[in-house]
């Protein structure tokens, strides 16, 4: 059963080889800047173009501060704000004229720093403000890149808002799909589907992993199925030369333009490496990824805004935590791109899911925090120049913290993300989940509280949302499991509502939802057969008569 797999798996860290940057030092004489007064000047020096910004590498323990003035002037800099420049005891080793820089020391990994500089000019007249040099040191213990504005602001998109739908009409049911089956009694086969994207009526992709069916037991390749409005199909998916191969996320912009994402591993090495296999129209292919991470790498999934522009979200880890992995494609190849990773110096930043509404706004969520502190819902936005993390303040609550593991939405203004609430499994000891969701309006994320869910003090019970697809502001689908049944909700703008899911023997869960509309939409996942061994790939289609 999928379950986040951060807390004491692969949490990790980058043992990242730390760099200094040094600055060649002219000293200036104090008497050379009082030389050129001027009675006629009564206006303070102006300042621009800071440094440095963002975030700096693991490992640096000094840097150099720059930035200059409009006019001849003598910087200083203190580390407390509102400290007036006649009483600031530090001065710019190279300042006098319009450039200034110091070195600067002491930096520590998983901080951030902020230098506060005043300068006086030549006749005298010194700021009366601050000017903030402002940027942190990576935690040596994770391969996040920080986004320059880590911590900004988030900022609508403008659109026009999504036309608003009724109730549902129709039914879901579920359709036989395929399965890669055992050659031996020995080998136990299951059969998973992660991910599904339904690009039209008659062609649907849905994704996944499978036991190999030759052996070894251990040893896991990709699986995609094809709906071709009659019937599914296992089409052939190529494998990383590794012994672990599974696909986790898939998205598309046509028939011929479809990404599935995933991860590929050895079992007895490291690092886990980032898969991501494309189909042209004829046959899946493997386009390289960047994997940064020094143990673990893992996409876990994609949202295509068109041709040349793909998104994939996930992690990356070293040894001792997780950080935030954000992969674009540009029409010719894979790159990271910075992203945010909130308490980098103690916590876990891990993404699970991702929903393009625009070029220019597409939202990816997931989570914060590990084993020592409370796990907390992780939403980040990206406003087509930066990724930034906006604030899930309010959320959860009870047990060990919340996360995130989807998103869908219609407008910046109108989101839906769900998951799941960690809490201690009693007499089993251990952990279990309590299904979590919340909303997003434009302005804040608020929690959902009104649809049934198992009671979180009986130690015996589970719940989990894995998926959720809106096609308006009142309509939506989101799938999961609740004790070893697939759990489907309808939502209608306010709240979630139960709806009745077919009738499968034992155990099965839905992972994925995707909806092309209030009259269709598709989910898969996987299901067992009491008495027998493995799991088989689940589908099921909702459609109105």
């Amino acid at each position: 059963m999928n379950t986040v797999m951060w807390r004491g798996l692969r949490m990790a860290a980058v043992a990242v080889a730390g760099f200094v940057l040094l600055a060649a030092i002219l000293a200036v004489s104090p008497d050379a800047t009082e030389a050129g007064r001027s009675g006629s000047d009564t206006t303070s020096p102006g300042r621009s173009d800071g440094s440095p910004t963002g975030s700096l590498p693991a490992g640096t323990t000094s840097t150099t501060l720059s930035l200059n003035t409009d006019e001849a002037a003598t910087c200083r800099y203190s580390t407390t704000a509102g400290v007036a420049y006649s009483r600031m005891k530090d001065t710019f080793s190279t300042t006098g004229g319009r450039s200034h820089a110091t070195a600067v020391g002491g930096l520590e990994d998983g901080t951030t720093f902020t230098f506060y500089v005043r300068c006086r000019d030549l006749s005298r007249n010194a700021n009366p403000d601050d000017y903030p040099i402002r940027f942190s040191v990576q935690s040596g213990d994770d391969c996040g890149t920080r986004s320059a504005n880590a911590d900004g602001t988030w900022t609508a998109a403008v659109g026009a808002s999504d036309r608003s739908s009724s109730g549902p009409a129709g039914t879901w049911a579920f359709v036989p799909s395929p399965n890669v089956e055992s050659v031996s009694p020995s080998i136990v086969v299951d059969n998973t589907l992660q991910g599904i994207e339904a690009i039209a009526p008659g062609d649907v992709w849905t994704v996944g992993y499978a036991n190999n069916p030759s052996g070894p037991q251990y040893s896991i390749q990709t699986l995609a199925l094809h709906w071709d409005g009659s019937a599914w199909s296992i089409v052939a998916t190529p494998n990383a030369p590794t012994d672990w191969n599974r696909l986790y996320g898939v998205a598309a912009t046509s028939s011929n333009d479809v990404w599935a994402v995933g991860a590929s591993q050895d079992v007895a090495s490291v690092p886990g490496r980032t898969l991501a296999e494309h189909w042209d129209g004829t046959a899946w292919s493997i386009v390289p990824s960047p994997s940064p991470g020094a143990v673990v790498n893992e996409m876990r999934a994609v949202a295509a805004v068109s041709a040349n522009d793909t998104w994939a979200v996930g992690f990356c880890a070293g040894w001792y935590r997780s950080s935030t992995l954000i992969l674009h494609w540009d029409g010719g190849s894979w790159s990271r791109v910075p992203s945010p990773n909130p308490n980098a110096g103690f916590a876990s930043n891990e993404l699970y899911g991702i929903a393009a509404l625009s070029a220019d706004d597409i939202w990816a969520v997931g989570v914060s925090g590990n084993s020592t502190n409370p796990y907390a819902p992780l939403a980040l936005h990206w406003d087509g120049a930066a990724w930034i993390a906006v604030s899930t303040d309010g959320l959860g609550g009870g047990g060990h913290g919340s996360f995130f593991r989807s998103v869908s939405g219609t407008s910046s203004g109108d989101l839906l993300a769900v998951g799941a609430t960690v809490f201690d499994a009693g007499l089993e000891g251990g952990i279990r989940h309590v299904a979590f969701a919340a909303h997003w309006d434009g302005a804040t994320w608020t929690q959902i509280a009104d649809f049934t869910f198992l009671d979180p003090g009986e130690y015996y019970s589970s719940s989990n949302f894995y998926g959720v697809s809106t096609v308006a502001s009142d309509f939506g689908w989101v799938v999961g499991e609740a004790s070893g049944d697939a759990w489907l909700f309808h939502w209608d703008g306010t709240a979630l509502k139960e709806v009745p899911a077919p009738d499968l023997p034992w155990y099965n869960t839905l992972y994925a939802v995707d909806a092309l509309g209030t009259d269709i939409a598709w989910a898969a996942g996987r299901y067992a057969i009491e008495g027998e061994s493995g799991t088989k790939t689940l589908t099921e289609v909702y459609s109105v008569p």
